[in-house]
């Protein structure tokens, strides 16, 4: 897995928040896994260490970042998208199961797509019920 170059127009606090965010869910995905110690030295020693594993999930922030810049510049976590803690969470698990993939790029924005797609999924039954209900 490569870092990403941070294009110039990203927010840097922002990232570095969702890195810190994709860092604790990632962690307490570790602590929820019954094998999770021996997962964790298996996914180290696949991208070559501990601190490797920081450099993904500092690009994966990075890419959460530039999904968010697609959707529009002025889109916030938790009005146009799904809110941040949902998305850390969908990320961190994503990249704790799916790491053999080997794209954090493609595993962050699949995380995220899926989390949208399932999101809206659910408003729309939402609405589909309130509908149901007046009639």
């Amino acid at each position: 897995m490569n870092s990403t170059t941070i294009p110039p127009h990203l927010d840097l606090h922002a990232i570095a928040t969702n890195a810190a965010g994709i860092a604790d869910a990632f962690r307490h995905t570790r602590m929820t896994d019954a094998d999770g110690d021996a997962r964790y030295i298996e996914i180290a020693d696949a991208v070559g260490g501990f601190v490797s594993i920081a450099e993904v999930i500092a690009t994966a922030a990075t890419i959460m970042e530039m999904f968010r810049m697609k959707v529009g510049s002025r889109a916030s976590w938790g009005d146009e998208l799904p809110h941040v803690y949902v998305a850390w969470s969908a990320i961190a698990q994503a990249l704790w199961s799916q790491w053999e993939i080997g794209s954090v790029e493609l595993i962050t924005e699949r995380a995220l797509l899926h989390l949208i797609l399932g999101t809206s999924r659910q408003a729309l039954c939402k609405f589909d019920e309130q509908e149901s209900m007046q009639e």
